[in-house]
């Protein structure tokens, strides 16, 4: 009788954890590593050992668990020697706008970026939306003065 119960009480736990876990895909997917940013782009939290914002392509529930980078781009996501290399430290956004800064591995240097969300996520590619919508900053201030004359609300 008590083999029976323990495995009456084993597969129901098993239960109960596949049903929570598909519950967080839904109900929080911070949990599952995916930030919704709006309007199709997600931050996630990447295995390379950082988070990274892409235009969300495999998306299940209200979790993203992949897409193509944006921020960093895969180009400046990895160093000469295959390693990940830049990252997202941090990442806020609004209707309009995303804003995001980085940080970099290899040569310890901060990046900036403002993302205008003005864009038809079902007809405009990654690289234009690299191309026409990310704007890209070297330093804090030239960013905060870009913010300002953009309108842009947003603070850390």
């Amino acid at each position: 009788m008590k083999k029976v119960l323990f495995i009456l009480l084993s597969c129901l736990l098993v239960v109960f954890g596949i049903l929570f876990m598909y519950s967080c895909e839904w109900a929080w997917p911070e949990s599952c590593g995916s930030y919704n940013l709006g309007n199709g782009i997600y931050m996630m939290e990447w295995d390379g050992g950082g988070r990274v914002i892409v235009k969300g392509t495999n998306i299940r529930g209200k979790t993203c668990y992949g897409g193509s980078y944006l921020i960093p781009t895969y180009e400046s996501g990895y160093d000469s020697a295959g390693n990940f290399a830049e990252y997202v430290i941090d990442a806020k956004y609004d209707n309009n706008w995303i804003i995001a800064k980085t940080g970099n591995y290899s040569n310890g240097e901060n990046k900036y970026y403002i993302v205008d969300k003005s864009f038809d996520i079902e007809k405009t590619s990654e690289e234009d939306i690299v191309k026409n919508f990310i704007f890209d900053y070297s330093d804090s201030l030239t960013f905060a003065k870009a913010c300002h004359v953009k309108g842009i609300k947003i603070k850390w």
